[in-house]
């Protein structure tokens, strides 16, 4: 039980450090339209959506290798071996990558950032740095330093926010905010490096395993590249298909359908690797045990969200932008956020395929769910506009959740408890039509949505007592955490 309750804080924490990472988001939005010319506020934005294009193929996938292998290793020198086998072959290749990308500043400038070269030639730096210190912080994710990888994961985000804010603040315009940024990446490269040196010290790799590592992680690279172009063709093609202006109605719905993908995020962190130390041992009951409450607490709380995200579609748009927006796109919002939904189920089961090293399986399905995206987008848009797309994300990743699923079976079987299912559904639909009643009689305010929200959870946590989805173990470790909070 103490194993098991260790298990369930670390994912809490992580939770928490992936919520304020989000926010973060929201946060810097003002502060740079506010501060940066439309033009630069553009630029700033492709600049992140290339760093997220080339973070996925620049790594090779090896932070999954890292994050696969290295539990289960003793011994320091093997650890040395294989982290340092890892970096230094990543880091190499990364290197290349972003020479080319220098070379290339002039072309990519005049493509894509409005013929800011020196934006360009920092971004090469970005490059390496982002995406070697991608693979760098899942050393302390590897071997179950938490608290450590999760303040890394929160400083390499705040600390650009704060850096990036004064620069643009203080009038330096976007050359002064993308240097901001790199010197945050900067910093967090010296003090986690400084960390993993005094540990292991420093080591000359011999790249013994390198090519198993490659074999594990490479079939992800496809599967990242399609997930990119799930997440971002419809928005390109709505831009080219029906205009810019309905881009803006689309993007903060589906950010906001998004959120439900943030109650997965601490999974594949904490769960993977658990399960794969478990898995190496030949313990398959815990390993099972783990994967299937997991499975099961990731319901309990995705669940309820989808239907308060939805009843509250209207409100958020509002709070969040205007009502011009939110009378165009509240409507998405439901579709959007099943989507999400579907999305986290397929990511969690997708760790089974990680677990037994069989992930070339994965980029398979997400080359399926990217091909129906795209084909979905431009034959359907034109005619329904952007319920289309929305329809078009949700039918992407349905089909990827249930592929996955029904392979994942062969290797693991996890057991889906249709009985709390069915009571988390109807607990959800309670609580979700005594909230859509309470926002007739109440306003459309701060503190009127945290109240529903606050509310909302209540009644369903009650509703899921009252009709037993719970078993008594599991209500107890609720209790178990209450108490521990209260102290």
């Amino acid at each position: 039980m103490s194993e098991y309750k260790s298990f369930m804080q670390r994912m809490g924490l992580l939770g928490l450090v992936n919520v304020l990472t989000a926010m973060s988001t929201i946060i810097l939005i003002p502060i740079l339209s506010n501060n940066l010319t439309i033009t630069d506020f553009g630029m700033w934005n492709i600049f992140q959506v290339t760093i997220r294009l080339f973070g996925a193929v620049a790594t090779l996938g090896l932070p999954n290798a890292v994050i696969r292998y290295l539990p289960s290793i003793k011994e320091k020198n093997m650890i040395q071996e294989g982290y340092y086998s890892i970096i230094l072959f990543a880091g190499s290749f990364i290197l290349v990558l972003s020479f080319f990308i220098f070379l290339l500043s002039d072309f990519i400038a005049s493509a894509l950032f409005d013929g800011n070269v020196f934006l360009v030639q920092v971004l090469s730096l970005v490059v390496y740095l982002g995406a070697i210190n991608t693979i760098i912080v899942n050393y302390f994710r590897a071997f179950k330093k938490i608290k450590i990888y999760s303040l890394f994961l929160f400083l390499q985000v705040y600390l650009s926010l704060v850096l990036v804010s004064y620069a643009v603040i203080v009038n330096q315009g976007i050359n002064g905010a993308i240097l901001a940024y790199l010197i945050g990446q900067v910093v967090i490269f010296i003090i986690m490096n400084l960390l993993i040196i005094r540990e292991i010290g420093i080591y000359r790799p011999r790249f013994t395993r390198i090519r198993e590592y490659l074999d594990f992680s490479l079939p992800m690279v496809p599967s990242a590249i399609s997930y990119w172009i799930v997440e971002s063709s419809d928005k390109y093609l709505i831009g080219l298909l029906l205009g810019t202006s309905f881009v803006g109605f689309y993007s903060p719905a589906y950010s906001i359908g998004s959120l439900i993908a943030l109650i997965m995020m601490p999974f594949p962190s904490i769960l993977l690797p658990t399960i794969s130390r478990h898995f190496d041992n030949g313990k398959m009951n815990q390993t099972t045990s783990y994967f299937t409450y997991s499975v099961k607490l990731f319901l309990f709380l995705s669940i309820p969200a989808v239907f308060g995200i939805s009843v509250l579609a209207y409100p958020l748009l509002v709070l969040l932008s205007n009502t011009l927006i939110a009378a165009n796109s509240y409507y998405l919002i439901p579709i959007l956020a099943l989507g999400s939904f579907f999305y986290s189920i397929f990511t969690i089961y997708s760790l089974v395929f990680a677990l037994v090293k069989k992930t070339r399986i994965i980029a398979s399905i997400w080359f399926i769910a990217a091909l129906v995206n795209i084909l979905g987008n431009l034959f359907l848009i034109p005619v329904l506009g952007l319920t289309a797309a929305a329809l078009t994300t949700l039918s992407s990743y349905f089909i990827a959740a249930a592929v996955i699923f029904y392979y994942s079976r062969r290797f693991l079987k996890v057991h889906l408890d249709l009985k709390f299912l069915s009571k988390s559904l109807f607990s959800s639909a309670i609580m979700a039509l005594i909230i859509y009643l309470a926002s007739f009689i109440l306003g459309n305010g701060v503190l009127d949505l945290v109240f529903m929200v606050i509310a909302g959870g209540i009644i369903y946590l009650i509703l899921m007592l009252v009709t037993r989805a719970l078993n008594e173990e599991e209500i107890r470790f609720i209790k178990s955490l209450w108490t521990r909070q209260k102290k």
